[in-house]
């Protein structure tokens, strides 16, 4: 399961950059999607974790940006409209 957990070294910023790339500058861009969703399943340590993601692990990233969303609303607010990113 993906945790967002920061004594693991998971770092809020990065995440929350990624959503707001999602839901921002990538829309209607797919591939871009994915990427930015891949690299915060990858980020989190989502186990079995391969180049791409599959049907259910993509279900469980969206599952995991709801729920960080609701905790870290501020944040990721933040970040949409800003140029400045993480790689």
């Amino acid at each position: 399961m993906l945790q967002f957990d920061p004594t693991k070294g998971h770092s809020a910023l990065y995440v929350a950059d990624h959503i707001a790339r999602i839901e921002e500058r990538h829309v209607g861009n797919q591939r871009l999607i994915s990427d930015s969703m891949w690299r915060i399943a990858s980020h989190c340590d989502l186990p079995d974790l391969n180049n791409q993601l599959t049907p259910e692990q993509t279900k469980e990233v969206e599952r995991f940006i709801a729920d960080f969303k609701a905790n870290h609303y501020r944040l990721v607010e933040r970040y949409k409209g800003r140029d400045v990113r993480f790689s």
